[in-house]
């Protein structure tokens, strides 16, 4: 194959992978809540993070870095699955048509959305082990949701608010929990270390950021002024962007289990080819997987929905529970990783910086903020002198 293709097809895998239920949801919520510069301080921290990635990193300190620091790569791809299934099953009603919402998709458009879904979890499944049928899926679902996001749009930008319902001071308070996640988190994700072991060049990372910002502005001109039910343009995309993010992080997960380590290149080679279904391996493993957690969360919500399990499923105040997970808990457990804390200590400071990102975001006090914020900045000072240390 061609090194340009190449370098392309692994950066619409890579913008795939990267497309969660973040940054086809918090558009809405940012545009509500800060109007779009809090859109565009969402976006542009984003799309650098993601497309730095591929400058910061080499295959060879890829592969060190995941070796250092597996444990935490396999908590995050974990988490990551299942915030995706977590915010489907939130949405599974309204998808369904059992919310009546203004601008639900029902009847047709419901079902197209959901087959588009089955089809992707169907293909990558079948193929669990095969680059070619990732990279191709994921070509197909980022081209296909640029193109769809974009000929439907239902708030052009010009008609973007350029204030939100929050003060601009909220914003501000939030930019450094925003900034951090979006610089700290691509270094977590194992889908991008896979890209970044199989392609020489860092190109690959600009055409991630490309189609991935095209992307992120075609959710943003879906939003109706609400988060109210989604059209059917945003529904084919979570149906089929969400599964395919969260079953790469899962393959992740098994490659690791099976490998010990995230190094590629045994996946190199002929297996590169696709070679033919496993129906009964991995099809069945990775329904089995998406089944059986949509399944605990239809339970949780029918039965039970006061019960301690709720907050996993509970609307947009555990979305934003879920989000801190990558603006705070994520980013100081890397940094705290760098500096060499110790157990005890690295779990003081993320229950610390939580509290602050609970009051700060859900309890309408942003000073709060700055507690997370001033925890990170301890734990990256403490990391740069640790790294000075060892490099003398």
């Amino acid at each position: 194959m061609p090194r340009f293709l190449r370098d392309l097809g692994w950066g619409l895998f890579c913008a795939s992978s990267w497309t969660w239920c973040i940054g086809t949801f918090l558009p809405f919520l940012m545009l509500r809540l800060h109007g779009w510069p809090g859109f565009w301080l969402f976006l542009v921290p984003n799309v650098l993070g993601c497309t730095l990635f591929g400058w910061w990193f080499t295959p060879q300190s890829s592969r060190a870095f995941c070796a250092r620091h597996m444990k935490v790569l396999a908590a995050f791809s974990a988490v990551t699955a299942a915030y995706q299934v977590a915010f489907l099953i939130w949405m599974l009603p309204v998808m369904a048509g059992f919310v009546d919402e203004p601008g639900c998709a029902t009847g047709a458009g419901t079902m197209t959305a959901m087959a588009l879904g089955l089809a992707t979890i169907a293909i990558v499944g079948t193929w669990w082990r095969k680059d070619a049928a990732w990279i191709a899926v994921a070509s197909v679902a980022t081209l296909g949701s640029i193109a769809l996001l974009w000929l439907v749009p239902v708030t052009p930008m010009s008609d973007w608010p350029s204030e939100g319902t929050l003060p601009r001071r909220d914003l501000v308070l939030l930019a450094p929990i925003i900034i951090a996640g979006f610089f700290a988190c691509p270094a977590l994700d194992l889908t991008f270390h896979r890209a970044r072991q199989s392609v020489e060049s860092p190109r690959a990372f600009a055409f991630f950021g490309l189609s991935f910002g095209l992307t992120i502005i075609g959710v943003a001109m879906q939003w109706d002024g609400t988060t109210a039910a989604p059209g059917v343009a945003m529904l084919c995309v979570w149906c089929v962007q969400l599964p395919f993010t969260a079953l790469a992080h899962l393959r992740e997960l098994a490659t690791i289990l099976r490998h010990g380590s995230l190094d590629v290149r045994p996946e190199r080679g002929p297996d590169l080819v696709l070679a033919g279904p496993r129906p009964g391996d991995s099809l069945l493993r990775a329904l089995v997987i998406v089944g059986v957690v949509t399944a605990i969360g239809l339970v949780v919500q029918a039965v039970a929905p006061a019960s301690p399990f709720a907050w996993y499923f509970p609307g947009e105040t555990g979305y934003l529970r879920w989000l801190a997970m990558y603006g705070v808990v994520f980013p100081i457990v890397l940094l705290a990783a760098r500096a060499g804390w110790r157990f005890g200590k690295g779990v003081v400071a993320v229950v610390l910086a939580g509290l602050g990102a609970e009051l700060g975001i859900l309890q309408d006090s942003a000073w709060w903020l700055l507690w997370p914020t001033g925890v990170m900045l301890i734990a990256l000072i403490d990391a740069q002198r640790t790294t000075a240390r060892i490099e003398r």
